[in-house]
């Protein structure tokens, strides 16, 4: 052991064992073994005696011991020392000791194996087989004592020498524990023992030992057999049969479920045993390993293997559930804590089973299990598990009427576009339940992203505040909606304005209507004035009727209120688009207030509000007996704002016509403006000499066209409507210029053709084509037309 040394000596009778250290030297100073060193003794009647011991991995297991009465074969024990030291099994030495009986004398010499003895004789060597399990058996398992038919162990072969000739008989026989071969020798010769396959037939053995009702360490036995034939694919088979039957008839049946699985033993026929012997719990254990092998053989991606994993898979979630509602019966009546603490393994190996296997299971078919079997938490964690959210919120709603748990759903799980559509299937019930989480759930987070509000309308109409608002909120959960909508959103929608638009219509007070109406511009206004109409919001009706530019309906609709500031606002809009509706609209105003309210006073002091009505257009309205003295001051304002205008307008007057006078001194210049034209210069457009043909002069700058020329470049530059009227203007010169038909003279022919041929000249006069606003018009146009390269701007 590295601490301690373990000494084994014999002799012909006696087995003396040595245990100390960590020296030779203080293992032999030990005052014990001076006094009386430990031994085991049996009668001797030998002449010679050999102690051997069988190594497995470089440490030695058994031991075997030429005695006068047979091979006595024990074990060492290691790993318990004994309470006296030894190391020697000593119980075993004692008590069950096992003593092999000589079969033709005294061997000389002995060698063992895992499973046989080798012995020496002068004529022969036999070989046979001892006790099977005792060199196997781990250190730590109690040592049983053999049967009488494993001590009568039989020769298995048997070598003969020729004993006549000294030199040829046998003499020893020794094992190498290192590379375990066993080698004989005599007088001439060393033989090397070839041993293949030893525990060929072992496993057989052993197989039975773990057969036999009797044995009391069946499992040992059978752990043994697999180890010696784990290779062997048809041998094991048996094995396992066997060691699952056995397990099956003591009532271990989880163990014989984990057995059966390893064997090829059919399905249908393990379920039944299962069944019929009441193991539901061994069953589910057993159609759990069988997934298990499946998975591992075929990996779960041929066809079969799918389809055979989906059976078994949906066989399981019933076995759970069969176990789960036969946990429920036998706690009826029973403390809910302790039912719970039952129920709750199953539960959790239930749901870890969905999670690992829910790419096998049928999710219709997993559905209708757990449904039809009351089990709402699981089938809940199934559609969590499958992200059949639509499934999910149908329970809560339609069985468990939980729109709390449903909105949790939404505003949890639902967080993608994938799911837009469970927002609007399932909102028209939920907003007349839980309003407030349900709009906050539309307002907050990603779905305010995705969520679309014109599908939101049909669970808008639904809403009643009166009825489905929570007790202590009186707030329109919808207007909220809607407000946030336009305001934060800055939503567009047409709908959702004119939605937002009738809700404030039905609410009693103008003030949210109005600030609605002056800050929105995408409602309908025709349908917003049916809404006020409708509704008596006189005062929206009033700004809707401004807004659509209807200023007439708008003042007489505030007049009935009467709202007068208002009636004021609105004709003065007027003023912006049309004078005089709006000074007919200020007329009304002052006869509404003279007629109908009597109070001249006040129509007088209109006059200081606007400017478009005078004195003079209110004074017809006044009543027939009215004291002038009431407004005299006001006359007296009037007749001095006439004199300032009157002044104004001379003065207005003195400055046009000096205007004037300057207008037609400067066109008697314009008709005596002259310029030189030489006889040598040319046209400015086609470089031509100019007194060649009919020319223009542009006296300011000095340039020259022919008239062809002329018409040319301004006709490429003219603007469409300028260049349709030249058109029309030469095309009614053309027509008064020709002969008279038979010589009948059409009278004005000639002064029609000298109006269009001022015209004309007015048009292509009108400035120079190339040093006034032409150029500046043409700056985008390209020198060279499309098509058509110029040589001169070849390089």
């Amino acid at each position: 052991t590295g601490s301690q040394l373990l000494v084994v000596a014999t002799t012909l009778c006696r087995v003396y064992q040595f245990v100390g250290g960590p020296t030779f030297a203080a293992l032999f100073d030990a005052d014990a073994y001076k006094r009386a060193p430990a031994f085991q003794e049996l009668p001797a009647s030998n002449n010679h005696s050999e102690l051997h011991f069988f190594h497995k991995n470089l440490t030695a297991q058994t031991w075997a011991w030429i005695t006068g009465v047979g091979i006595m074969h024990g074990r060492l024990s290691f790993k318990q020392k004994q309470p006296n030291g030894e190391v020697l099994d000593q119980d075993t030495v004692l008590k069950d000791y096992i003593i092999i009986p000589h079969f033709q004398g005294i061997p000389l010499s002995m060698a063992i194996s895992g499973f046989h003895f080798y012995l020496m004789y002068e004529d022969k060597m036999l070989i046979i087989g001892h006790p099977p399990g005792l060199s196997w058996m781990s250190a730590t398992e109690p040592f049983e004592k053999l049967k009488p038919q494993d001590i009568d162990a039989q020769v298995e072969f048997k070598y003969e020498f020729n004993a006549s000739r000294r030199y040829h008989r046998g003499m020893g026989l020794t094992r190498d524990g290192a590379t375990g071969m066993i080698y004989a020798y005599t007088p001439s010769n060393i033989y090397e023992l070839v041993v293949n396959n030893e525990e060929k037939n072992v496993w057989a053995h052993f197989l039975e030992r773990a057969k036999d009702p009797m044995e009391q360490d069946r499992a040992a036995y059978f752990r043994q057999s697999l180890q010696l034939c784990q290779y062997d694919t048809e041998k094991r088979e048996k094995v396992l049969l066997a060691k699952a039957e056995y397990h099956f008839s003591v009532g271990e049946y989880k163990e014989a479920a984990r057995v059966y699985n390893h064997t090829k033993y059919p399905l249908e026929q393990a379920a039944l045993k299962f069944l019929e012997a009441g193991a539901q719990e061994a069953l589910l254990q057993f159609v759990l390993y069988r997934m298990e092998v499946i998975k591992t053989r075929q990996g779960g991606t041929r066809k079969q293997g799918i389809t055979q994993l989906t059976c078994l898979a949906t066989w399981v979630v019933q076995l759970y559930l069969d176990l789960l509602n036969k946990l429920a019966e036998q706690d009826e009546g029973g403390a809910a804590v302790r039912q719970a603490d039952r129920q709750a393994p199953v539960r959790m190996a239930l749901r870890a089973f969905l999670a690992e296997n829910v790419d096998f299971l049928d999710k219709g078919i997993t559905h209708g299990l757990l449904a039809g079997l009351g089990q709402a938490a699981e089938e809940e964690f199934f559609c969590l598990l499958t992200e059949d959210y639509e499934r999910l919120m149908t329970f809560h709603i339609v069985q468990g009427q939980d729109y709390a748990a449903a909105i949790r759903v939404l505003t949890t799980e639902c967080l993608s576009p994938t799911y837009a559509h469970l927002w609007y299937q399932f909102s028209p019930e939920l907003i007349q339940h839980h309003p407030n989480q349900l709009i906050q759930g539309w307002m907050q987070g990603v779905p305010s992203t995705f969520i679309d509000p014109s599908k939101l309308i049909p669970a808008l109409v639904k809403y009643d505040p009166d009825l489905h608002n929570p007790p202590g909120v009186h707030e329109n959960q919808v207007i909220v909606y809607l407000q946030w909508l336009v305001t934060q959103r800055r939503s567009t929608d047409p709908t959702m304005h004119n939605i937002l638009l009738l809700l404030y219509a039905n609410q009693a007070g103008d003030a949210a209507l109005l600030q609605f109406l002056q800050t929105s511009q995408h409602y309908d206004k025709t349908y917003a004035l049916r809404l006020c109409i409708k509704a008596g919001k006189t005062l929206g009706c009033v700004h809707i009727y401004s807004q659509m530019g209807l200023y007439e309906d708008a003042v007489l609709m505030a007049l009935r209120v009467p709202d007068m500031a208002l009636a004021k606002a609105s004709a003065e809009k007027a003023g912006d688009e049309d004078p005089q509706l709006k000074r007919k609209l200020w007329l009304e105003i002052a006869k509404f207030v003279i007629r109908k309210q009597n109070n001249v006073k006040e129509a007088i002091a209109m006059l200081k509000e606007t400017s478009c009505i005078k004195l003079e257009d209110i004074l017809p309205i006044f009543p027939d007996f009215v004291l002038i003295q009431d407004f005299k001051q006001e006359i007296i304002q009037s007749l001095q704002d006439y004199n300032e205008d009157i002044r104004k307008l001379k003065k207005e007057m003195d400055i046009t016509t000096k205007n004037a006078d300057i207008i037609r001194s400067s066109i008697q210049e314009l008709r005596h403006r002259y310029g030189y034209v030489t006889t040598t210069q040319p046209c400015d457009s086609c470089g031509q000499p100019a007194l060649s043909q009919d020319f223009y002069l542009f006296p300011s700058c000095r340039h020259v066209f022919h008239q062809a020329c002329l018409l040319r470049e301004v006709r490429m530059n003219l603007p469409a409507p300028t260049l349709k009227k030249m058109q029309e203007v030469e095309k009614v010169m053309g027509e008064a210029g020709r002969p008279s038909p038979r010589g009948v003279d059409l009278g004005d022919g000639e002064a029609r053709y000298d109006r269009a041929r001022k015209d004309f000249e007015s048009i292509v006069t009108s400035e120079c084509p190339y040093c006034s606003e032409f150029m500046i018009r043409v700056i985008d146009k390209p020198f060279v037309t499309d098509g058509v390269a110029s040589a001169s701007w070849s390089i």
